[in-house]
């Protein structure tokens, strides 16, 4: 069981940090982590999402971006320069067939879209400011990961067959595996995907707790409270 979404990505070698035009009125904009561009309302987001769904690529090119250089210039190995990462929702099974996704000029179409709504929100992103770029497709991502079928970032589909003690499954959803000294994380283990760092933090506990090391990091206080409250051991 696995997604039927996957995710597009686009890579970037810039010769200069996005400025953002909101900046002019919060500088502090041009500093983000992360920014979501493209869906202006939530009616946007859904419609994208069912183009996915049905195997469209959406033409709308909403997308979530970060440039890493704003925060760590080491990560460009030319000073001055700067990275950036576009990932687009998209699907893996396209109407017309997923091998589509092998053809260069149909990703480098997706990748000017995507540069075209960056252009919108950070105008100085022109043409000649694009060093080079890379297109990752949810293609790409099966071939490199054999264990991400069908692009599926989550490594398996949100299923009551998959969650919870049975993700990935029951030998090893204690992020311990049956092979001694070999821990699991990631998106494939509890609790999945989308709760940020929370599968490493379980696993490095794991590690921590068979290995007789002292933790040097805290518990989160959310967490904490739940044990209070009974719910967990």
């Amino acid at each position: 069981m696995w997604e039927h979404w996957s995710l597009l990505g686009v890579h970037l070698a810039l010769k200069e940090a996005p400025q953002f035009a909101a900046a002019q009125s919060n500088p502090d904009i041009n500093q983000a982590f992360v920014y979501l561009l493209g869906h202006e309302t939530p009616e946007a987001f859904l419609e994208d999402y069912q183009a996915v769904g049905r195997g469209d690529l959406p033409a709308r090119a909403g997308f979530n971006c970060c440039f890493p250089t704003v925060h760590d210039p080491l990560q460009s190995r030319r000073p001055g320069m700067h990275t950036g990462n576009i990932t687009q929702m998209a699907p893996f099974d396209l109407k017309e067939g997923s091998d589509r996704w092998y053809s260069l000029p149909f990703k480098r179409e997706a990748a000017a879209r995507c540069l075209s709504t960056l252009r919108k929100y950070a105008p100085n992103i022109t043409e000649d400011k694009v060093h080079s770029f890379y297109v990752s497709t949810p293609l790409d991502i099966e071939n490199k990961f054999s264990n991400m079928v069908k692009g599926s970032i989550k490594v398996g589909q949100y299923h009551p067959l998959q969650m919870g003690y049975l993700r990935p499954n029951e030998q090893c959803s204690t992020h311990r595996s049956p092979v001694k000294n070999l821990y699991m994380g990631g998106a494939c283990t509890h609790p999945g995907g989308t709760v940020i760092l929370g599968a490493g933090y379980l696993a490095a506990n794991a590690v921590a707790e068979d290995k007789g090391i002292a933790k040097w990091w805290n518990e989160p206080e959310m967490v904490t409270r739940v044990r209070q409250q009974g719910l967990l051991p």
